[in-house]
């Protein structure tokens, strides 16, 4: 069957690369290809802007969680995982300095991040641990200092069970202590990895 644009008026056999469908209408295609039907949906959305991003914000609200389902889901796919470690490593420089950027430019952020961290270990840290304990401690932070030349984004000291964990809170003691690349630290979060143990 063959299709005619009503706007640039190309003309092709009935074929989804250059007519999307359209079941509404007798042919089962829309009646503008897909170049003029992308040229004025982009020419719609600027004159209208103000409507779409209120009607987005609109749908994001009323489902929220859906989407939230969805990203994680998206996120986790084989396929999102390669391209991400693929394009994160074609641009390292790009975000190395974006990084370096954000240290910079959020030394208040970080200083409080750092001193709500320094509470959170001291309000996990038990009053019964032993001075060999909590000597043991600084040993295995001294140690992730001296090993950062290991790894190439250095290494961090992470706590197996999360002090902050959401279904479970672990503590502040030499045995709930492990050292991991800081990579690895930063992904896992407030995570509890069942692997670890």
């Amino acid at each position: 069957m063959l299709v005619s644009c009503t706007k640039c008026k190309i003309k092709s056999h009935g074929t989804s690369k250059f007519f999307g469908p359209d079941k509404r209408r007798p042919n089962g295609f829309q009646s503008q290809c897909r170049k003029c039907r992308n040229i004025y949906k982009t020419e719609d959305y600027y004159k209208n802007r103000d409507k779409y991003l209120a009607n987005s914000e609109i749908y994001r609200k009323a489902n929220k969680e859906k989407i939230i389902a969805y990203f994680r889901e998206f996120n986790k796919s084989p396929e999102r995982i390669e391209y991400l470690k693929k394009h994160h490593s074609d641009n390292k420089n790009y975000y190395s300095e974006k990084h370096r950027e954000w240290r910079i430019n959020n030394l208040e952020q970080r200083a409080t991040d750092a001193a709500k961290r320094r509470l959170a270990e001291k309000k996990a840290t038990p009053d019964w641990l032993s001075k060999e304990q909590k000597k043991e401690m600084r040993d295995i932070y001294n140690e992730a200092k001296e090993l950062s030349w290991l790894s190439e984004d250095g290494l961090a000291v992470d706590h197996i069970i999360p002090i902050k964990g959401k279904n479970v809170s672990g503590l502040h003691v030499p045995w709930n202590l492990r050292i991991i690349p800081y990579k690895e630290n930063a992904s896992k979060g407030n995570k509890l990895i069942p692997e670890a143990f």
